[in-house]
Formats: C-alpha cells, structure tokens, sequence
C-alpha cells in the first residue's frame, strides 16, 4: 500500500488511527462484504514492515471478508471471483475515505 510519489503511507495515524485501519473499518461500515487489499501495490515485491505486520494482525479479525494480496499472483486469485457484474471500487494510496462516500460510490452503477 505504499507509493513511493505519494508523501503520506498507508499507516500514517490520523486522530490516533492508521489510515489503512480506517479504510478497512469505513469499507465494512459501508457495507462492502469483501475487501482485497494490496499492502505494496500488486506488482512491487513485497518486503513487510513492522506496520504490515501489525496491520496484518489487526485484518485478521474480520476473517475472510478482508484478502491480503502480497504479489500479483495473489491479487488474481482475490479479484478472480468477483462476479464482472458486480460493481467494484478501488481506493489509491493517500487517500482517505468515510463510510458515506463508500456507500454512495457503492450505490453508483458501473460504466459501461
């Protein structure tokens, strides 16, 4: 989940929580049943950090409603059973989103 354009990393604490905690925490209040996550992006070789660590800890909670695709072998297999009618959101490195606007891009049909 880190891009090495982007100033602010995925596990940057705002208001005493890690923005990658907040994104899975806005995608399950959201309503989103499945949530795949690429800690370094899908083609990056993955080298875990103390903070992947932990936040591969804290993922563990949910079960399989939350993947974690480490290369890109791992992100096919996540996405590969993904109905292609149904509408999927990707959310990039630095960004921060609430529940309401995960709910409304969820609420959105696909383009064509």
């Amino acid at each position: 989940m880190r891009d090495p354009q982007v100033r602010v990393g995925p596990h940057v604490r705002l208001a005493s929580l890690p923005l990658s905690e907040r994104i899975v925490h806005s995608a399950l209040r959201a309503g989103y049943a499945r949530v795949v996550i690429s800690p370094q992006g899908v083609l990056a070789p993955f080298t875990p950090s103390s903070e992947h660590r932990r936040f591969e800890r804290f993922v563990r909670q949910f079960g399989s409603r939350i993947t974690l695709a480490r290369n890109d072998a791992e992100w096919r297999a996540a996405v590969q059973g993904i109905d292609p009618a149904v509408p999927v959101l990707a959310v990039g490195d630095g960004t921060l989103v609430s529940p309401a606007l995960l709910k409304d891009a969820a609420a959105r049909a696909p383009c064509p």
